[in-house]
């Protein structure tokens, strides 16, 4: 949907002003990017999984998401999934 550099930013998109408000508030507060974040992420190993039920109200598909997002699941399999481990939910 146009990368990375140009995601909305939910409610504070602003006519799509959103994206580079934040990048310069990132900059200035010494805050990593988007796209810094999911290298560091790839580097770690870091599995990324898209939620079953926020893609179907926002009408998104797989195909709509970096290469990086392993799989979509819905909450019960991401519970099993993620049983014994470490869970960052954004």
């Amino acid at each position: 949907m146009g990368g990375l550099k140009v995601t909305p930013t939910s409610r504070f998109n602003f006519l799509g002003a959103g994206p580079k408000i934040f990048r310069y508030l990132m900059r200035k507060n010494n805050v990593a990017t988007l796209e810094e974040l999911v290298e560091a992420a790839k580097v770690l190993g870091i599995n990324l999984y898209a939620c079953e039920m926020a893609m179907h109200v926002l009408g998104l598909k797989k195909e709509d998401f970096i290469p990086e997002v392993k799989d979509v699941l819905g909450v019960a399999s991401f519970l099993n999934l993620s049983e014994g481990g470490q869970t960052l939910f954004i």
